[in-house]
């Protein structure tokens, strides 16, 4: 588990879970709220609205490495976050450490 990276592909507004050699194992795909509502208050919120991990990677070790490192790269950017996709929401009840970052 070590060896994987989560990235942030702002591009693409998602959070890229990769294996050595750039191998795609997952994404979690976000957009930011002040898009949808013309808003520029801030803290920015970001809707986290889906994690898909590659069936040859399927399990949920993988949808936890990649809902943590994203947390964690919103936590450090201000971010709060509307945990809209199950996989975030089921990861925050079961780390109340990460109920700072939601809204």
């Amino acid at each position: 588990m070590n060896q994987l990276h989560v990235t942030h592909n702002q591009t693409l507004s998602r959070f890229e879970l990769t294996h050595p050699g750039n191998r795609f194992v997952g994404l979690l795909g976000y957009v930011d709220s002040r898009t949808l509502l013309s808003e520029t208050a801030a803290p920015r919120v970001m809707l986290f609205l889906h994690t898909i991990i590659s069936d040859e990677y399927d399990d949920a070790d993988m949808a936890v490495y990649i809902v943590r490192g994203s947390l964690d790269h919103a936590r450090s950017l201000g971010w709060k976050v509307n945990a809209v996709c199950t996989h975030v929401q089921q990861f925050v009840d079961d780390h109340p450490e990460y109920r700072d970052v939601i809204v």
